[in-house]
């Protein structure tokens, strides 16, 4: 996908895509999976795919061509507040509540 995308999910646990290049940002599509608050997205444009995490303790891999999610990972800890992602090393770095951040490696 060659679009600058921007992500709304102020008011339900959907993710809203919207091309942002375009006026009046007209809508992409949904990312539909989160059963809470959407926290953190983080994205690999060479890859094609954007991740996202939540306060229902989800990981959520996206397939930006499809739409749909390509995988899943439930964490045990608590509600996920932010994740970065290192294209280079193709690591995930998640971290939430009770101080705790895993790593992620992608293959």
């Amino acid at each position: 996908m060659d679009n600058k995308l921007c992500f709304n999910t102020r008011s339900t646990f959907e993710i809203l895509v919207h091309d942002w290049k375009a006026s009046r940002n007209p809508l992409l599509g949904k990312l539909s999976g989160h059963e809470a608050f959407v926290s953190s997205i983080v994205g690999d444009k060479d890859l094609g795919i954007i991740f996202s995490g939540g306060y229902d303790k989800q990981v959520f891999a996206w397939d930006m061509k499809t739409m749909k999610a390509i995988a899943t990972l439930k964490l045990s800890e608590g509600s996920i507040n932010g994740m970065v992602y290192d294209s280079k090393s193709k690591v995930l770095f998640v971290g939430g509540e009770n101080r705790f951040v895993c790593a992620i490696k992608l293959i």
